[in-house]
């Protein structure tokens, strides 16, 4: 049975793989036919097998008896099968393509893998109404209405962002093709539903459609009689969305004004010698910009209408606080008062003030009331666990703050109804009731039972506060 279903297994990819060609289908219908003969060689030797087998079951346990129920094998209603199925898959290859689906979690839009695409496509919305000026062909070769290009941040789960140029294009769906794959080098798996990173070797699980419809988004159009010669140079067609680096030696300048020359600011800067060591560096436009060179870099002069301007690239970068700007802005540029401009300018940046918690609120801690009564302010607190004895783990230490006096309760657990009815026995109707209690913040003395006593019994129930056992310190001390 395991070298039919090998058998079959190898038939079946040999039909997925042929094409609808005359010579392919009478190529197929010869290896149905064969296939069908070794069906049944097989289903010769399997029985010769069986019968083997049966002998040597009845020789060794004679009591037993054949099952009359047992399915008998039926050669020709396997082979039919065979065949069905086989024809059965041909159709379904021909009829459908199997596509693997992304999810996009920013954008929210569900991409087709496409490596069959040109270029990569986002849906067009109600707003684009101006036509673009890349052109793009179905496999059919209808033109694709386009309008424009978006750059779109996406996260597909592989723990890194793939930033790309999209065409907006009148299309049903996101595609990513193949210049997207190419460029950030992911690998297509159709068989485990899987799209891989090449570069981190993580991936993700993707969603497997059927699909009868062929895309297949080029920026050639097949049926052009040039379209020989000109897939043989594709970056004519395909759309440059990308900055590229020139293959020339050419090189453009931005011209600027002598406001460096004319500067009075700069003319007191060069007089102070004493700590600043300017100097003349040529640019490539011909222009001279002094710097400063006293320091390991190099600090151009920046003139006051460019100063704001230079604040705003190096502060608005992460909005950092008062000292890193100043110290980012001071290490690369020079202009009198610097230190002094930036700290005005990062306190009055709006984005900042909205989003940044600058003063925080410290409150003060209360100071402790000097008792005038002995048993009028107590504190209690749980220590353990110990070895055990007379089933006694734990001690309830009750402190009275006046004088002093200590006592040490056994107690066998700690939960709330056992130290409520330990104080109360042991404290409250020996001594009194107290007029304040101070215990951590443990979940005991939080309980509603303890804090019912101390309603009941008229008793102010404090405890410390958090991460500040000082507080507490008469038992602390003690333990």
């Amino acid at each position: 049975m395991h070298s039919q279903t090998e058998l079959y297994e190898t038939h079946s990819n040999q039909v997925a793989n042929s094409s609808t060609s005359p010579n392919n289908i009478s190529l197929l219908l010869e290896n149905i036919s064969s296939l069908e003969q070794r069906i049944e060689e097989l289903h010769f030797h399997r029985q010769s097998n069986e019968r083997s087998r049966n002998v040597e079951k009845y020789n060794r346990s004679s009591f037993r008896s054949r099952s009359r129920s047992r399915k008998r094998y039926n050669p020709k209603a396997e082979s039919k099968l065979a065949v069905s199925s086989a024809a059965d898959e041909l159709n379904n290859c021909r009829e459908f393509n199997y596509r693997l689906f992304v999810f996009d979690k920013k954008t929210g839009i569900k991409f087709l893998v496409d490596s069959g695409a040109d270029v990569s496509l986002i849906p067009a919305s109600c707003g684009d109404k101006v036509i673009g000026d890349f052109k793009l062909y179905a496999a059919n070769g209808t033109e694709i209405p386009c309008f424009g290009h978006k750059i779109l941040t996406l996260d597909l789960g592989l723990h890194r962002d793939f930033q790309w140029p999209f065409i907006i294009a009148k299309v049903n769906k996101g595609i990513l093709g193949a210049d997207f794959l190419n460029r950030f080098n992911l690998l297509i798996d159709i068989k485990n539903k899987k799209l891989i990173d090449g570069v981190t070797k993580l991936s993700i699980i993707g969603e497997i459609t059927s699909s009868a419809d062929e895309l297949n988004v080029s920026t050639l159009n097949k049926n052009d009689k040039f379209s020989d010669i000109l897939a043989q140079y594709p970056e004519i067609t395909k759309p440059d969305l990308l900055i590229s680096k020139t293959k020339h030696n050419v090189e453009h300048y931005i011209t600027t004004d002598d406001k460096q020359i004319s500067n009075e600011e700069l003319k007191e800067l060069l007089n102070d010698s004493k700590n600043l060591n300017f100097k003349q560096y040529p640019l490539p436009s011909g222009k001279i910009i002094w710097s400063d060179i006293s320091t390991s870099n190099i600090r151009p002069f920046i003139p006051q209408p460019f100063r704001m301007n230079v604040f705003h690239k190096i502060h608005d970068l992460n909005h950092s606080g008062i000292k890193s700007s100043v110290k980012q802005i001071a290490s690369r540029f020079i202009w009198k008062n610097i230190k002094r401009d930036v700290k005005e300018w990062a306190k009055t940046c709006i984005n900042c003030q909205k989003n940044k918690i600058i003063r925080h609120t410290q409150s003060k801690f209360n100071s402790f009331e000097e008792p005038d009564e002995r048993f009028s302010i107590i504190h209690i607190d749980i220590i353990g666990p110990y070895p055990p004895s007379n089933g006694n783990k734990y001690c309830l230490t009750c402190i009275d703050r006046f004088t002093c006096w200590m006592e040490l309760i056994p107690i066998g657990n700690i939960t709330s109804e056992t130290i409520t009815k330990a104080f109360y026995a042991y404290w409250i109707c020996r001594f009194g009731v107290p007029y304040t209690v101070i215990t951590d913040r443990g979940n005991q003395f939080r309980s509603e039972l303890f804090r019912s006593l101390g309603i009941i019994c008229g008793i102010k129930m404090q405890t410390t506060t958090s991460y500040h056992p000082q507080s507490n310190g008469k038992n602390e001390r003690q333990h």
